[in-house]
């Protein structure tokens, strides 16, 4: 999921608020809702105030909701929660996440600011109790808090395994909720089910294969699987591995309405991604990011064969046994004793996904502390594979690129961000780096990804990332 957390766009007047405000902000809302599920992002560019328009000009308005309607859909209802700053707050509850959507207007009832954040259930969480010892831990009382805030709402048997590397130097915590008490172990070499942040592995083997001169980027895929492309469509490595190829994010034969919701890619094998490739094949707005499961899941499967190997074989002949990273795997059978338990969207043990054969789209389990192994190697600089992914294929917007695999995100402080997160049934990770200053966190939790609150594993990695920016 792209980083849809932005923060306050611009900064609202302090207002007495009555019952015309309340009125007007209910109708320009309602308007703003209407517009978004239509897609009519002319119209709500409209609604923005003359400042407003200033800061988010429509192309970057336009941008900024197709991405959130990617990642969340349409808004399906929402109620009032309160007035605080400026901004009323309402609970939206959108097709595929609850968040919190933030609006103020001004006297003429048009948008003044406008932002949107995880949904916390205040009164559900108002008993938790904070038992971390931030001394114990090795950081401040603001990181400590910070950790606390972002993961109370998760359910009992919740844990987050966390590195903070500062200038090349990583300190690893391991944070769970049990019953009422968020509590420290110091046991943070669980494994979990990476999900999505698989692909950054699966573009690294891509630029294993180009820097020795084995692939090259602008290849046609048709040309190594050796099969006839529907209406002869053209396909590139490249934009298999940075979105832009205009594959939809799923198969339409992976028949989501047919499949088990707890494991819906395991029945998804050879054949039918072949039959896809050749009956069902459809591009829409090639060249324009549009993430895509079924395009990363197709890149690791032909390189898988241009080694004449399996993935699980490549990757750990090219990168993990290199880097010595020893509890990283797609082979479950591997680290089942280390395996930490996934929750399910009410917090009941769930089992991690099959992947089968788009196994490059999120197979992967690891650990806290290979994966900083991972950071660290790229931190170095010295590595041509990693470096080749990180170097920018394509520009979306003014505040993210990609690389290969990587999303290219501009920090606060105007450094380049490489980041990736991951969610299944029962798990939810962050990957976020900063090779010029060697700061970086990952974290990697058993909170689902149907879970209303999982973008706090993402707000919470930003929120660290930028107070250890500021160290």
């Amino acid at each position: 999921m792209k980083y849809l957390f932005y923060l306050l766009l611009l900064t609202a007047p302090q207002l007495n608020w009555g019952q015309t405000e309340l009125k007007n902000n209910e109708g320009v809302t309602k308007s703003f809702i209407k517009y978004y599920n239509e897609d009519d992002y002319q119209a709500i560019f409209d609604d923005f105030n003359k400042e407003m328009q200033a800061a988010l000009p429509l192309s970057k308005a336009s941008n900024f909701l197709q991405n959130l309607k990617k990642q969340v859909g349409n808004i399906v209802d929402y109620n009032f929660i309160q007035y605080k700053n400026g901004y009323a707050s309402y609970k939206t509850n959108f097709a595929q996440m609850t968040l919190t959507l933030n609006v103020a207007v001004d006297e003429e009832s048009k948008i003044s600011g406008l932002y949107i954040q995880p949904f916390e259930d205040q009164d559900a969480n108002a008993d938790v109790l904070n038992k971390l010892d931030s001394e114990k831990l090795g950081i401040d009382e603001e990181l400590s808090n910070l950790i606390f805030e972002n993961i109370k709402s998760f359910p009992s048997q919740t844990q987050a395994s966390i590195a903070i590397i500062q200038n090349g130097k990583p300190l690893y915590l391991n944070i769970q909720k049990l019953n009422d008490s968020i509590i420290q172990n110091q046991d943070y070499l669980g494994v979990y089910e990476i999900g999505s942040i698989s692909k950054i592995f699966t573009s690294t083997l891509l630029a294993h294969e180009v820097n020795q001169n084995k692939l090259n980027l602008n290849d046609p895929i048709h040309k190594i699987l050796d099969i006839d492309l529907k209406d002869n469509i053209n396909i590139s490595l490249k934009s298999l591995s940075n979105h832009s190829s205009g594959l939809p994010r799923l198969p339409i034969n992976l028949e989501l309405d047919k499949a088990n919701p707890a494991n819906p890619y395991k029945d998804y094998n050879e054949e039918k991604l072949i039959r896809y490739l050749k009956d069902s094949l459809s591009l829409h707005n090639a060249g324009t990011y549009q993430y895509s499961n079924l395009g990363a899941g197709l890149l690791g499967y032909i390189l898988s064969k241009n080694e004449h190997d399996s993935y699980e074989n490549i990757l750990q002949r090219y990168i993990f046994e290199p880097l010595n990273m020893t509890h990283t795997t797609t082979n479950r059978g591997q680290i089942e004793n280390e395996l930490i338990i996934g929750l399910n969207a009410d917090g009941d043990p769930t089992p991690p996904w099959d992947f089968n054969i788009l196994a490059g789209a999120g197979a992967i389990y690891s650990n806290i502390e290979d994966l900083t192994k991972f950071a660290l190697a790229h931190m170095d600089k010295d590595q041509e594979d990693l470096n080749l992914t990180r170097a920018e294929t394509m520009m979306v917007d003014e505040g993210m690129s990609l690389g290969l695999g990587w999303h290219i995100l501009k920090s606060p402080s105007n450094n380049n961000w490489y980041w990736h997160n991951g969610a299944t049934g029962g798990y939810t990770s962050i990957f976020v780096m900063d090779v010029n200053t060697r700061n970086g966190v990952i974290i990697l939790s058993n909170v689902s990804a149907f879970n209303s609150d999982m973008g706090k594993i993402d707000l919470l990695g930003f929120k660290l990332m930028e107070k250890i920016d500021l160290h």
